[in-house]
């Protein structure tokens, strides 16, 4: 993907790796602190981050955003999954 290839580039793929990690699970943990347990962008944008910074990304990653993609905060994740389909 764009952003671990600009990571990469940067750092090496290691530590491009780890920072991925660290934007995943510091998007969830800010979820979890500031949004509803059943408000769906506290689930869906934790899994955007970390699939926008994995090293590939495949079109059928993004169905995983599929049951999340109901309301106004997710727009720009629905955006991505419908263009994801015609690459």
């Amino acid at each position: 993907g764009p952003v671990f290839a600009a990571l990469a580039w940067v750092l090496s793929p290691r530590y491009a790796a780890v920072i991925a990690l660290l934007l995943g699970i510091g998007a969830a943990l800010w979820a979890r602190r500031h949004l509803a347990v059943a408000d769906p962008a506290g689930w869906a944008w934790p899994m955007a981050i970390a699939i926008a910074c994995a090293p590939v990304i495949y079109p059928w990653y993004l169905l995983y955003f599929t049951p999340f993609l109901f309301t106004t905060a997710t727009l720009p994740l629905m955006a991505w999954s419908l263009s994801g389909l015609s690459v």
